[in-house]
């Protein structure tokens, strides 16, 4: 991501809060000159591996020619797509727009072939003086109404307002929404996609790098670690060999690295990749290793450190069981980090243990539980072969259970 703007204009602020991240703590990256302008500064903060931050603080005489160089330079056919740009925010405060002091030259940085969004920032400090008589006084209509008005003065630019301050929550959320939205259609030409199409573009590189860095929308993070797992192993769940012979423990090992790696979350003791917390994960669905279970014994799970259920020693088939087992893994697991992941800050053992007691002993695993059970214990062998029926369902009960929009 590269983010430019004139000093002072809230652009740390607005990384650290879209990435989830301190910039005063990250340290500039020393740039070769063949790699970079002395006028960008590189970041890669040490709390989000995933992000690299480009920083050109300026709208001056030569900046936004300095800024093209650049990016042409990064850009070129010759990197991979990890090393290349994804995306621009070009930072304007509000007043400066206003007040007619912003250049719109800025538009000379439109098509050099990276998704480009004007982000007009401080929306807070001009807010306490417009007028309540726009928009009918309503906080949401007035931010609207302002963001229609910057969109007028640069063409079909996308663009978005925002503040850092809670009370605006929803304007970061809109912004990484309309980020979102162009470097998908950046990825490929989307326009005659269905929505389905559209959804599997986050397997692409650079959209996957994209909904694994950014931190503010929970849907992304979810439609990411659905194509992941869309694209690997979900896929004929219930026929292929793809984890025959393998112990359940080993199989849904390598689910959780890839759902845990998708969301990303802030967690600097690795706690969510631990043994531990698979331990936890894997007496939650032990339910599902019988055919039924009566109410009395859905009790809250109690593992003994270092230890896990039974079941995952055993070798995986496709049998009712094993995919059962497999099934509620991966769904109750993305239902424990959609939770965690609301609440602000580091991902601790005490905050991720507390969220997993309510989901223990709540109606939403019974129900969630009774509806896999069923639906395993009454899909045919054969519809295994026919058709994706296992990981349909798995991405239903996301959907469903995560309260997503239907996007089939």
């Amino acid at each position: 991501m590269l983010v430019s703007s004139q000093p002072e204009s809230g652009k740390s602020s607005l990384i650290n809060d879209v990435y989830k991240v301190d910039m005063s703590k990250a340290t500039p990256m020393n740039a070769s000159p063949t790699n970079a302008s002395p006028r960008v500064a590189e970041f890669r903060p040490h709390d989000n591996r995933h992000l690299m931050a480009y920083e050109c603080s300026g709208f001056g005489a030569g900046d936004l020619q300095v800024i093209r160089d650049f990016v042409m330079t990064r850009n070129h056919k010759s990197r991979s797509a990890s090393e290349r740009l994804h995306a621009i925010w070009i930072c304007v405060p509000m007043l400066d727009v206003i007040t007619g002091q912003f250049d719109e030259s800025v538009t000379m940085l439109l098509g050099i072939g990276v998704p480009l969004v004007l982000v007009f920032t401080k929306f807070d400090m001009i807010f306490p003086n417009v007028s309540s008589n726009i928009a009918g006084g309503n906080e949401g209509a007035r931010a609207t109404a302002y963001e229609e008005h910057c969109r007028s003065l640069f063409g079909n630019v996308p663009a978005a307002i925002v503040s850092t301050r809670p009370r605006f929550r929803d304007l970061i959320e809109k912004l990484v929404a309309i980020t979102d939205e162009v470097i998908i259609a950046h990825s490929r030409n989307v326009s005659a996609l269905s929505e389905a199409q559209r959804i599997r573009l986050r397997t692409f590189p650079v959209t996957l790098a994209w909904s694994v860095s950014q931190r503010t929308s929970r849907d992304i993070n979810i439609q990411a670690a659905i194509e992941i797992g869309r694209s690997r192993y979900w896929c004929r769940l219930g026929s292929s060999d793809d984890f025959a012979g393998q112990t359940l423990a080993d199989c849904v090992g390598v689910i959780h690295a890839d759902i845990v790696g998708v969301w990303n979350l802030l967690d600097k003791d690795g706690y969510l990749s631990s043994p531990e917390f698979k331990v936890w994960i894997s007496y939650l669905v032990q339910d599902l290793s019988v055919p039924s279970i009566s109410t009395s014994s859905r009790s809250q799970p109690h593992p003994t450190p270092g230890t896990g259920p039974a079941w995952l020693n055993d070798r995986y088939k496709n049998k009712n069981e094993n995919i059962c087992l497999v099934v509620g893994y991966i769904v109750d697991l993305t239902l424990i980090l959609c939770s965690v992941s609301k609440s602000p800050g580091n991902v601790s053992p005490s905050k991720v243990q507390s969220v997993m007691n309510n989901f223990a002993g709540s109606g939403l695993k019974t129900s969630l539980h009774d509806e896999i059970r069923s639906f395993i214990g009454t899909v045919p062998i054969f519809e295994y072969h026919n058709k994706d029926v296992v990981m349909e369902k798995i991405i239903d009960l996301i959907r469903q259970y995560c309260d997503l929009p239907d996007r089939q």
